[in-house]
């Protein structure tokens, strides 16, 4: 069962939003005349082997209880299915027939994947000339003074806080037998174990065509392979179609009633445990079952799932606790308590965090908490009892905050930007010299080798292997990148 909500919203608008989607592609086929016949449906079904095998129709009744058993709705939805995934089938077709490409566009696409090319080429980075510029105190400052733009800091916030840890409250929570046994009598219900086998099979699927007699050949042949002695799991190997019960040699577990078909279902509850192995017809095909254990219906005892519901009960306890510590923290810092005042109270502490941008992922409390604390209201900044937040759900818990200081939107003085202003200089000039670099290397290799150019500024000339526009060459990335160049040389 899904138990997230969010989850099960996020599956239930796909669903939704699929169907729509195939609503509407069937309504724009029956707007363009598209059809399917009742000839074409009938031709779809015949190339279905479970219902047409050998060529021969199983059958209305056998037809029925097959749909029925694999997909759980009527042969009549089956049918209308079938007929809107060939409608659908048709409109594709018909999308694709509006595509038609010229033999000129089909050349360049051969060409396009299939030309090859093997390149001579020197890579440069940026990083190899770091190392090359010389930045002094004035070559910073006139940086910052000619780029003062990009140096504008946006406004910050430093917040006290308190953070009500569940993770911490786990320990002081202690779940009491009262509450329990009240829950244990709510859900008792879903604790009932209906009557059930533990069964093993070989099942035979899809035997639907001939004669009884012939249906049944197989299935008795092994049955009575079985019954000589020969090991059950090495005849799951051999005819067994459930590939599932490979791994266990058969076995399929507990089977409760109301969980198979009739037939099957009448044919396990009548067997023994321990009992030789039956064969039994289902509307499908054959089993061949063995029972090993009878469980009558019982409903589990508080004893046999108690650790799940303590844990239940504890964590329900934990989320009420924090929710409920919170929201005291914050009241009591409107009544005229420090926030610090008020955490002792309800045994937490009150913590700080620096001045931070609202953009930036904040500790403990994450970009909730940083919207939160860009809430509050500015004339509050460092007063004991000022404003605080509702109480801010995060990961770990729950926060309250509490303005201290404000750095309002500005640009910054060189100070404080003097190393990010010596990290751009040098990216900056790095790049400068790289393509300078570059340009040289370039225009040498014109008159002489590329070798002997790249070789003269200590960079290694490469080779690739052969490669077409489509491929990628390690350390320089997608061919497609500059393959006007590389295939006009």
């Amino acid at each position: 069962a899904v138990d997230n909500e969010v989850f099960r919203r996020l599956l239930l608008e796909r669903t939704v939003q699929e169907l729509i989607d195939r609503r509407a592609l069937l309504y724009e086929a029956g707007q363009l005349g598209l059809d399917v016949s009742s000839a074409e449906v009938a031709a779809q079904l015949q190339s279905i082997p479970n219902i047409y095998p050998g060529g021969e129709f199983i059958g209305p009744e056998d037809y029925s209880n097959l749909i029925f058993q694999t997909r759980r709705i009527t042969t009549g939805e089956f049918e209308r299915q079938i007929r809107s995934d060939l409608l659908l089938q048709k409109l594709n077709l018909w999308i694709a027939g509006g595509a038609l490409a010229t033999a000129e566009e089909i050349e360049q696409e051969y060409r396009r994947r299939n030309d090859r090319v093997r390149l001579d080429y020197v890579v440069l980075h940026p990083s190899d000339f770091y190392g090359r510029v010389q930045a002094t105190e004035d070559d910073l400052r006139a940086y910052y003074d000619n780029n003062k733009e990009s140096f504008l800091l946006p406004e910050r916030r430093a917040v006290r806080y308190v953070e009500v840890n569940t993770a911490f409250l786990q320990d002081r929570i202690e779940v009491k037998d009262d509450d329990l046994q009240r829950l244990y009598n709510e859900r008792r219900s879903a604790y009932v174990e209906r009557e059930a086998v533990r069964v093993r099979h070989i099942l035979f699927s899809g035997i639907l065509a001939g004669e009884p007699e012939e249906r049944r050949k197989t299935p008795e042949e092994v049955l009575a392979r079985l019954q000589r002695g020969e090991p059950f799991a090495q005849l799951v190997e051999e005819y067994s179609t459930d590939p599932s019960a490979f791994e266990n040699q058969g076995e399929i577990g507990w089977v409760e009633r109301g969980q198979t078909v009739p037939e099957l279902e009448q044919k396990l509850f009548s067997l023994q445990p321990g009992a030789g192995p039956e064969l039994v017809e289902v509307p499908y095909g054959f089993h061949i079952v063995q029972v090993f254990e009878y469980r009558e219906e019982r409903t589990k005892p508080l004893a046999d799932v108690r650790e799940e519901l303590t844990t239940y009960l504890r964590q329900q306890q934990v989320q009420q606790q924090a929710i409920a510590d919170a929201r005291q923290i914050a009241a009591a810092t409107r009544n005229g308590s420090s926030l610090d005042e008020a955490a002792q109270a309800a045994n937490w502490q009150a913590s700080e965090l620096p001045l931070l941008p609202r953009g930036q992922n904040w500790p403990v409390m994450g970009q909730a908490g940083a919207n939160a604390a860009f809430r509050l209201p500015v004339d509050s900044d460092n007063q004991p009892t000022g404003a605080v937040s509702d109480p801010v759900a995060t990961l770990g818990g729950y926060v309250v905050l509490q303005l201290k200081e404000i750095s309002p939107a500005h640009t910054a003085e060189y100070d404080e930007v003097r190393v990010q202003s010596l990290i751009q200089f040098r990216q900056q000039k790095a790049a400068e010299l790289m393509n300078e670099t570059a340009r040289q290397i370039a225009a040498e290799a014109q008159k002489g080798s590329l070798s002997a150019a790249a070789r003269r500024h200590g960079f290694p000339r490469e080779t690739s292997e052969f490669v077409s526009r489509l491929d990628i060459i390690p350390g320089v990335g997608p061919v497609s990148e500059f393959s006007s160049t590389a295939f006009s040389l």
